[in-house]
């Protein structure tokens, strides 16, 4: 509860081995964006899935690739791992659960599943 409680107040920061250089996460980003970043950084992972702006924008300045929880179904629609049926199924459930979004991007998603 300590740590939890000085990370939401203070920035948090690594050691980003590869560059020898101390990264400052903002205080406004979240735990597990921060978590996923830092993961990513310390393991050579070259792509993190992150749905959050401002983290993505934070990522990509590291040099991280982003993918997002939609462009993970867009993904699988055109792999052919599951139909766009299935694919708008689970995009009214994550719509449904609160899943934020913005109009031009739910028009523009709700298209590539028709």
């Amino acid at each position: 509860e300590l740590i939890r409680n000085y990370i939401a107040r203070e920035k948090v920061s690594i050691m980003d081995s590869q560059r020898e250089k101390r990264i400052d996460f903002p205080p406004y980003l979240g735990e597990g964006e921060k978590s996923v970043i830092a993961l990513a950084l310390q393991q050579k992972i070259r792509t993190v899935v992150l749905d959050d702006h401002q983290a993505r924008m934070i990522a990509r300045s590291l040099q991280l690739r982003t993918k997002g929880t939609l462009g993970l179904l867009l993904d699988q629609v055109y792999k052919k791992n599951t139909t766009k049926e299935e694919a708008r199924k689970l995009f009214q459930k994550l719509l449904k659960v609160g899943f934020r979004i913005s109009e031009d991007l739910l028009l523009e998603v709700w298209k590539k599943f028709q």
